[in-house]
C-alpha cells in the first residue's frame, strides 16, 4: 500500500458495485465507509481522515474533510478540503477548498450552516458551490447547492461520516 504525504491531495476514483456506489480513494484499501439512506456507500482511508476532525458525505458521493478554525459565542468556523464523487461537470477537478460557517441558534434566527465549497474547471476556471443548510436530525443536515458561474441549483444532504459541527 502507498503512503501518501501529510497535506497531498488524491482524486477519487469511482466504482460501481452491484446496485451500490462506493468512492475510494485510488491505491487504498478503504479504511472507513458511511453507508447513506441513498443506497450509496463513500469510503475513506485513514492516511486523509487522520488529520481532520470531522468528515461529512453527500448524497452524490461527495466528501468534506473539516477542522474548526474558529469558535464563538454566535458562530463556528470549520476549513478544509472537499473531495468530488460521481457528479461533475466534464473537465473538473475533483478536489477543493471548503469552508464551512455555523450560525448558531438566537432569539431572532434559527441555527443553520453555510458551506462555500470550490473547484476547478480545465485548470483554470474556479467554480464555486455555495450551500445552505439546515439539521434535519443529530446526523444529516439538508439543504440547497447554487453553483457559479453556471447559476445551477439543487438540493442536497450531508450525512456526518466522523465528529459533528
Amino acid at each position: 500500500m502507498k503512503k501518501v504525504a501529510r497535506g497531498t491531495r488524491k482524486i477519487f476514483s469511482v466504482m460501481i458495485l452491484a446496485a451500490s456506489f462506493v468512492a475510494v480513494l485510488p491505491g487504498y484499501a478503504p479504511a472507513e465507509c458511511i453507508t447513506i439512506p441513498a443506497g450509496k456507500t463513500v469510503c475513506w482511508d485513514d492516511a486523509v481522515a487522520e488529520d481532520y476532525e470531522i468528515i461529512l458525505c453527500s448524497g452524490y458521493g461527495d466528501v468534506v474533510f473539516l477542522n474548526r478554525v474558529r469558535d464563538r459565542s454566535n458562530y463556528e468556523a470549520y476549513e478544509g478540503i472537499a473531495r468530488y464523487g460521481d457528479f461533475a461537470l466534464s473537465g473538473m477537478s475533483h478536489d477543493g477548498d471548503a469552508r464551512v460557517m455555523r450560525v448558531k441558534e438566537s432569539v431572532t434566527m434559527p441555527e443553520h450552516v453555510t458551506m462555500t465549497l470550490t473547484c476547478l474547471r480545465w485548470e483554470t476556471d474556479t467554480y464555486i458551490l455555495a450551500e445552505t443548510l439546515h439539521w434535519l436530525n443529530a446526523t444529516i443536515l439538508y439543504g440547497y447547492e447554487n453553483w457559479y458561474p453556471f447559476s445551477m441549483s439543487c438540493s442536497i444532504a450531508w450525512y456526518m461520516g466522523k465528529g459533528s459541527l
